[in-house]
This record gives structure tokens, sequence and C-alpha cells, in this order.
């Protein structure tokens, strides 16, 4: 019986052994799971702010090029050019926003051939320029003939006027 009781003693430690073992390897791989996880949830947040980051500088410069377009498309002169005639009106018109449009007659020959008829040209006084819209009123007062320099923007912005023809200098020609 000794021998069957050593070989019991022996089985046993190397039951215990294993279980030791296999205790052992169990937390190793739980311990790596978690090291595994944590870097993981790490380099995920990382990740995440460094997209973060990129969107934002993305929409940044998105933002910055819009911006500069605006200001292109609205300071950016399209023509710069002269009209002659006659003022047939100046006008404060607006709901909110006020701005003082004219209209100016261009004698022109009518397309039958048959005598002259008159084409009107319409235009804005930029806010701020007194000395045109001054000038202006005293050419209607007077009937004075006018040579307009304007200049022509790209697109007609409804709180900037109603054309987009502005009006930067006027001239009384003389008869």
């Amino acid at each position: 019986m000794d021998k069957k009781e050593g070989l019991k003693d022996q089985i046993s430690d190397k039951k215990e052994e294993i279980q030791e073992r296999i205790s052992d390897k169990k937390e190793a791989i739980q311990e790596r799971i978690s090291d595994t996880k944590e870097d993981m949830q790490e380099k995920a947040s990382s990740f995440f702010k460094k997209l973060k980051r990129g969107f934002f500088i993305l929409l940044g410069i998105a933002l910055l090029l819009g911006i500069i377009a605006g200001a292109f498309v609205l300071f950016y002169n399209f023509s710069t050019g002269d009209r002659a005639g006659t003022l047939v009106k100046i006008s404060k018109k607006g709901y909110v926003f006020k701005t003082y449009e004219g209209q100016l007659s261009i004698g022109s020959l009518s397309s039958d051939g048959g005598g002259i008829g008159t084409d009107i040209w319409e235009f804005t006084v930029p806010r701020g320029n007194e000395k045109v819209l001054e000038d202006l009123n005293s050419a209607i007062e007077k009937g004075h003939r006018v040579k307009l320099t304007y200049n022509e923007k790209l697109y007609q912005f409804s709180i900037l006027g109603d054309t987009k023809y502005f009006i930067k200098e006027v001239e009384i020609v003389e008869d």
C-alpha cells in the first residue's frame, strides 16, 4: 500500500502542480488581455483625438476659403467703365437697407431706322459716397448731361444695391 499511497501522493502533487500552472497561465493570459484592451483603448482614443483634430483643421481651412471667396466676390470689380447720358431719376429705395438707385437715359438710334430711342441704364450709388450723390442731384436740378464712371461687380447683393453697377465718379458734360 505504500506504493499506492506514494503514487496517489505523486499524482496529487502533479495534479496540484498542473492546476497551479494552469492558474498561472490563466492569470498571465488575463493580464495580457487586460493590457491589450488598455493599449487598444489608448490607441483608439489617440486615433479619435487625431481624427477630431484633423476634422477641425479641415473645417477651419474650408471656412477660411469660404471667407476668402466671399470677400473676392464682394470686393472684386468685374469691369470698370463710363456711361454718358441724361439723368432720369435718383431715389432712395429699400425696406431695411436703404440704397440710392438711379437711371440714366442713353440716347440711341432705334433698330427700325426711324428715329432716336432711349435706353435706360440703372445704377447704384454706394453708401457713404456723398460727393457722387451731391453731383448727381445737382445734375438733375440743372438738367445737365453727365458722364458716370462705374465699377461692375461680379454679383448683385440686395443689401448693397439693386444693380451690379456702382458709381464712383460723376462728371458734368458741357454741351
